[in-house]
C-alpha cells in the first residue's frame, strides 16, 4: 500500500513539474486589461502629420540584435524589455549621437529576478516596465542572465550599473483594447498604423501576444497561427515590418533554434489577431544626454 501511495505521489509530482515546465517554456506573461489601461490614454499624435511611414523598416538593417534564450523560466517579459532597451540604445548610438558604440546585451534577469515570485507563471509588462523606469537596467556583464537561478537578486554593484541606464519615460501603451474600439477592422488598421509609425521612428515595440501552443515550437521564417487563445501569454519585441509583403517581424526569447535564428515574420492580419498589448519605451531627458550617462 505504501508503495502504491508513493508511486501515485511521484507521478503527481512528475505531472506537476512537466506542466510547469511546459507553461514556463511557453510564455511567462501575466497581464491584465486593468494594468494595461492604467498606462494612460493611447497617444495618437503620431498620426497628426500627413507624412506616411516608410513602406519597409527593419532594425536589423542598422544594427546587430542578440537573441536570448529564456530556457524554462516564464521570463519573456524580462527578455522583451532587455531586448527593447538594447535595440533602442544601439540604434540611438548609430543614428543620433554618432558615437558608433556597440553596447553589450542587457540583463533580462535584472528585471525578472526582482519581480518574479516562486510559483507564478509569469509577470506583467506593466510591472516590468515600471521597474525599468524606477531603476534602469544593467548590462548582462554586470548581472548574468541565468536560466536556472531566478531567485538571485541584484547586488549593490549591479544596481549601481543599472542606475547609469535610468533614463526612460514611464510606460506608454500604443494599442487600443476591443472595449475601446469594438470594430475589429478599425482597431486593426489603427494598430498597424501606430505600430509602423513608432517602429520606423526607431522605437521598438514590446507586444503581448496571444500565442497558440505551436508558436513555441515554430521553425522557419514565417508563422501562421491556428486557434488563438483568449488571453495574452507571451511578450516579444517587434523589430520590423514590410508593407509590400504585409508582414511584421518579431524577436522572440527562445534561442536561435526557434523560428529563423530567433526571429519570425507574421502576416498583418494574423498579427492583429494575436496582439493585445503594445508598449513603447522612450528616452527621458533628451537623447543628447544619454551617452554621457553611460
Amino acid at each position: 500500500m505504501k508503495t502504491l501511495v508513493f508511486a501515485v505521489i511521484s507521478i503527481s509530482l512528475l505531472i506537476s513539474r512537466t506542466t510547469f515546465a511546459q507553461e514556463s517554456a511557453g510564455g511567462g506573461l501575466e497581464e491584465t486589461d486593468t494594468g494595461y489601461l492604467a498606462s494612460g490614454e493611447v497617444d495618437t499624435t503620431a498620426r497628426s502629420t500627413d507624412k506616411q511611414p516608410p513602406g519597409r523598416f527593419y532594425f536589423r538593417d542598422e544594427i546587430d540584435i542578440p537573441v536570448f534564450d529564456q530556457f524554462k523560466l516564464p521570463a519573456c517579459v524580462g527578455y522583451a524589455i532587455a531586448s527593447s532597451v538594447g535595440i533602442r540604445l544601439n540604434t540611438y548610438c548609430r543614428n543620433d549621437c554618432n558615437c558608433r558604440q556597440n553596447l553589450s546585451p542587457f540583463s533580462a534577469s535584472y528585471i525578472f529576478n526582482q519581480i518574479y515570485r516562486e510559483g507564478a507563471k509569469g509577470i506583467s509588462l506593466a510591472t516590468g516596465l515600471d521597474t525599468l523606469w524606477a531603476q534602469g537596467i544593467c548590462p548582462e556583464n554586470d548581472f548574468k542572465n541565468n536560466g536556472r537561478l531566478a531567485t538571485k537578486k541584484p547586488d549593490k554593484a549591479a544596481r549601481l550599473a543599472a542606475s547609469r541606464f535610468r533614463f526612460w519615460q514611464k510606460r506608454e501603451r500604443i494599442f487600443f483594447l476591443p472595449d475601446e474600439i469594438p470594430d475589429p477592422e478599425k482597431r486593426y488598421a489603427l494598430m498597424l498604423d501606430l505600430l509602423r509609425r513608432h517602429v520606423s521612428a526607431r522605437l521598438p515595440v514590446i507586444v503581448g501576444l496571444r500565442c497558440p501552443p505551436d508558436f513555441f515550437t515554430c521553425r522557419g521564417g514565417e508563422y501562421r497561427p491556428g486557434e488563438i487563445p483568449e488571453k495574452a501569454n507571451h511578450a516579444v519585441v517587434v523589430t520590423g515590418y514590410d508593407d509590400k509583403k504585409r508582414v511584421i517581424e518579431i524577436l522572440n526569447s527562445q534561442g536561435t533554434d526557434w523560428g529563423d535564428k530567433g526571429f519570425v515574420r507574421i502576416g498583418y492580419d494574423d498579427f492583429c489577431k494575436m496582439a493585445r498589448y503594445g508598449y513603447i519605451t522612450r528616452l527621458d531627458g533628451g537623447a543628447d544626454a544619454t551617452c554621457n550617462k553611460r
